[in-house]
Parts: C-alpha cells; structure tokens; sequence
C-alpha cells in the first residue's frame, strides 16, 4: 500500500466519523497543542507570569476554539481536495490497467 492509498483508506475512515468530531478532537487538540508551546515560550522568556496572569480561563477557551476553527474551516477541506485528488489519481491509474 502506498502513500496516498494509505491517505484515503485513513481519510475515509474519518470522513465517516464526521465532519463535527474531527473538529472538536482533533482541533481541541491542536490547540492546547499551540497553547503549550506559547507556554513554554513565554517560559523561556520569563514572561509566562504574564500570559497567564489574569485571564487563563480565557486564554484556553480562545486556544480551543480556535483549534477547532482552524480543523473545522482549514484542514477538513484541504483534506477533502487532496483526498479528492488522490483519488482520481489512483482511479486513473487502475483506469489505464
């Protein structure tokens, strides 16, 4: 099995969990993901205090929802045209067999 075999095989089997729960795990993920890494780099500027000085409950509602805007309004259709793609790539190939 080949790359993009692989992508489509793995594609489809979140295509059919939907579009809804890819965003809210998937996204969720990606960003308490970035929130961490803003963490640790405020840390090695010394300014973490400040990051969370206040508002952190905020700053982790802000993180999620953005993860999940982000998977929800980027990733899933940039995955659906490259599954897309690959697709037809693989279905031309078979075609010319």
């Amino acid at each position: 099995m080949n790359k993009d075999e692989k992508f489509i095989k793995n594609w489809e089997k979140t295509r059919a969990r939907g579009r809804l729960r890819y965003a809210l795990f998937e996204g969720t993920l990606f960003g308490l993901l970035i929130m961490f890494v803003q963490i640790i780099a405020s840390a090695l500027s010394k300014a973490v205090e400040n990051y969370f000085a206040q508002n952190y409950v905020l700053v982790i509602f802000i993180h999620i929802l953005g993860g999940i805007l982000i998977y929800w309004l980027v990733f899933w259709p940039m995955n659906e045209y490259f599954y897309r793609k690959k697709k037809l790539k693989i279905n031309q190939k078979n075609d010319s067999k």
